[in-house]
């Protein structure tokens, strides 16, 4: 999830690109020998199946990203056309993959690990050109923090932000300067957030409500609004909103219906076009899409993954998500619209 510019690049889906290095303890890529990777590309190709046209048109992909990840991605995008891919590897480190549109993908990078190594899918964000947050739960269960100011290439050190989490987290920012994170509480599952403005120390607050069932997920549609997204104890999908302007958070409210096995993930167009993926009972991949006010019922986009997507747009038009695969490598779809 999860920033109020626009998000990433990519190449076809139901469309995309599968990523294919292994992550091992030893902090480094390991290269699948030919003959493995070829099969085990057939095989995922065999799962991983185009989903039908969407309201956009046609996804694109998959296309391999390598990486054999023990987390779900989540993906951010810190500048026009950039793609930044994070993951948790076997060895609880956080990996990393940055797509520039004029050089195309790098390769996987460790970012390492704070105390004890990561205990959660991470979460990443950006606030303006060539900022990336990116958040996970720690071992001890607070919120570990690491950033860059240059799209990737240069990072600071971890940072413990605190709190009692139970899950990831998930991040959104609605100008430079501002992230809101979002978590379960460990105490009683119910949603808890986080706001940074600039100025220390960083405010927890309990917000209640439902007791969630997955990890939360949160946009910014713009300067003082924030929506998030999570499962609630059906599996069903639920929606809270919050506006700086008067009415702060409201209530938890139902999305169209449907029954899901993982976390959302949301994206934000400008627009003030909104899309959230799940995966459905049978780990399939599924969009809903919010425009003039007003939210489509669930589209059937296809595919087999094995854990929580996520999804960017790092232009008008321009969709990007990624899967964990059956092959717990990372796998690209994207939607030109």
């Amino acid at each position: 999830m999860r920033q109020h510019i626009a998000k990433s690049d990519a190449t076809t889906w139901p469309g995309g690109s599968p990523l294919g290095n292994v992550l091992t303890r030893r902090q480094k890529l390991v290269q699948v020998p030919v003959v493995m990777f070829s099969l085990a590309i057939l095989i995922l190709l065999t799962l991983v199946t185009p989903p039908s046209a969407s309201a956009d048109g046609a996804w694109q992909g998959p296309t391999s990203l390598g990486g054999v990840v023990t987390s779900g991605p989540d993906l951010s995008s810190s500048g026009a056309g950039k793609l930044e891919v994070f993951v948790r590897g076997s060895d609880n480190a956080l990996w990393f993959r940055g797509f520039d549109p004029t050089s195309g993908w790098a390769g996987w990078r460790s970012l390492g690990a704070p105390w004890q190594g990561l205990t959660s899918d991470p979460t990443a964000v950006s606030w303006g050109s060539g900022r990336i947050d990116v958040f996970a739960r720690a071992a001890g269960g607070t919120l570990a923090h690491k950033a860059s100011n240059n799209s990737g290439r240069d990072w600071g050190g971890w940072e413990d932000w605190g709190g009692n989490i139970s899950g990831g987290p998930d991040a959104a920012s609605w100008q430079v300067g501002r992230l809101d994170v979002f978590a379960r509480s460990a105490v009683d599952g119910r949603l808890e957030h986080l706001t940074y403005d600039g100025t220390w120390p960083a405010r927890w607050e309990f917000l209640g409500g439902s007791v969630l069932t997955s990890d939360p997920s949160a946009v910014s549609p713009s300067v003082g609004r924030i929506e998030v997204f999570a499962k609630n104890s059906s599996n069903a999908m639920m929606q809270r909103s919050y506006s700086n302007f008067g009415s702060g958070w409201g209530p938890w409210r139902s999305m169209p219906f449907g029954v899901f096995s993982s976390a959302p993930d949301a994206a934000f167009q400008a627009g003030g076009r909104m899309d959230v993926f799940a995966l459905g009972q049978n780990r399939s991949m599924w969009q809903s899409t919010y425009t003039n006010g007003i939210w489509s019922g669930w589209r059937y986009l296809g595919g087999v993954f094995s854990a929580d997507p996520a999804a960017v747009s790092s232009g008008a038009g321009r969709l990007d998500v990624v899967g964990r695969g059956q092959d717990y490598g990372i796998w690209q779809f994207w939607n030109n619209g």
